[in-house]
């Protein structure tokens, strides 16, 4: 719609990848998150969604960071831009 805002989770996306502000991304199966968790060099899975949402279950080796921490907690990202990120939420809502 025209004159709404992009969500916050979309934004952080965009300002954390490699390249143009129009970054590529795509959707991955569980079997295509582990295969990039186990290539070289491993993706890194961030969790947005909520601390209690993270204790209550997870992917194995996810780093939780809801999205307004994004930006602030850059530094537990990867310095390194060939590293794949995977974001994972709870959808849409």
């Amino acid at each position: 719609m025209p004159g709404t805002r992009p969500p916050l989770w979309l934004l952080a996306v965009l300002a954390l990848s490699p390249g143009p502000a129009l970054a590529q991304h795509s959707v991955v199966t569980a079997p295509e998150v582990l295969k990039l968790q186990n290539g070289k060099p491993p993706a890194v899975v961030v969790d947005t969604r909520t601390a209690e949402e993270f204790r209550l279950g997870r992917v194995p080796g996810a780093v939780n960071l809801p999205p307004e921490e994004v930006i602030r907690e850059a530094s537990k990202l990867p310095k390194d831009k060939r590293t794949p990120l995977v974001f994972y939420c709870r959808g849409p809502g």
